[in-house]
């Protein structure tokens, strides 16, 4: 048994422009994932980009392109002084997903 109790995973799929054999290896790479988590018995909820961003960079100007995820953080970690934009979409992520999980607006969550 194991402690994880749900992974929220994004949704994603190819482009237009983008190269054949980097999206066969991004396929492998996200098929091989939600391999593991199925052999693993981890249950996943994958979220595409549009909904959680939507909900995450309400308010933020789109001008703040990849760093709007930073943005977010910093206003709700100040604590987190030094981010990069991937890792601050996923908490993003995580953030949006577990409001998701408990059927809570995502505004009264992060007001803790």
């Amino acid at each position: 048994m194991n402690d994880v109790s749900v992974i929220y995973l994004e949704k994603v799929h190819a482009m237009p422009g983008q190269g054949v054999t980097s999206m066969f290896k991004f396929g492998e790479g996200y098929g091989s994932f939600k391999g593991i988590m199925a052999a693993l018995a981890i249950p996943y909820v994958e979220i595409t980009p549009q909904s959680w961003q939507k909900v995450m960079f309400a308010g933020i100007s789109k001008e703040l392109g990849k760093k709007r995820s930073v943005y977010k953080i910093g206003q709700l970690f100040p604590s987190l002084t030094k981010i990069d934009d991937g890792s601050a979409d996923a908490l993003c992520m995580s953030l949006y997903g577990w409001s998701l999980g408990l059927n809570a607006n995502l505004q009264s969550v992060i007001q803790m």
